[in-house]
């Protein structure tokens, strides 16, 4: 299953703490292991910090551990799910002149991100989400498969002086764990919503200031 999350922002112990907190609330996703990564700053001192909960299951080498770095290009990705045509790919990537150190799906999209973007999500056959930070353009890309299928939920900073401006993980529990979002308040339309149909309509969640991004979004 795995879980994923990361934080836009200050490059400090508060906010390494807080994706620690983060991941600690995915563990259940991911038993199998655990890693962290973080960019290098800006000169605000700003970046990006991502974790990942492991299930292995495709490649059960260390190769396939994540956060995943291509090193070439810098660029880093923390996937949930699973890609069904990541050997065709993987065969056309070889093509173009990829090298490969995993086996599994996950160094594939990777590797396809790098190479064609956001272009790259097209391409892609299965059930995803991820966030992939692009270290030429010092910018975070968090997408999630057309279907809808694996979930990812995204908070925004009200505060435009705040030490983070986006976080997003594959629970709610655990962007509450962060402990960045203050004292948690029901969404109102999200609660009358739920009562109504028996379910959240739309992009909502019940707890203000978290929303799950659309199917097919990026």
């Amino acid at each position: 299953m795995c879980g994923i999350a990361g934080i836009v922002g200050a490059l400090s112990s508060a906010n390494r703490d807080a994706l620690q907190r983060m991941s600690n609330a995915l563990v259940h996703r991911g038993p199998d292991a655990e890693g962290a990564w973080e960019s290098s700053p800006n000169q605000r001192g700003w970046g990006c910090l991502l974790a990942h909960r492991r299930l292995s299951i495709l490649d059960l080498s260390p190769t396939g551990a994540q956060p995943m770095v291509d090193w070439d290009s810098g660029d880093v990705i923390v996937v949930n799910g699973e890609i069904y045509n990541f050997r065709d790919l993987r065969t056309d990537l070889q093509r173009s002149g990829a090298t490969f150190a995993s086996t599994g799906d996950s160094e594939v999209m990777l590797q396809a991100l790098v190479r064609d973007g956001t272009d790259a999500l097209d391409g892609l056959r299965g059930m995803f989400a991820c966030g992939f930070w692009q270290s030429s353009e010092r910018h975070l890309l968090i997408a999630r498969d057309p279907l809808g299928i694996k979930p990812v939920y995204v908070a925004r900073n009200p505060d435009p002086d705040g030490d983070w401006a986006v976080m997003f993980a594959s629970e709610v529990r655990s962007l509450l764990a962060s402990g960045l979002l203050g004292t948690p308040k029901l969404d109102r339309d999200a609660v009358s919503s739920l009562a109504w149909n028996g379910f959240v309509v739309g992009e909502g969640t019940a707890v203000e200031g978290i929303e799950l991004l659309g199917a097919g979004e990026a």
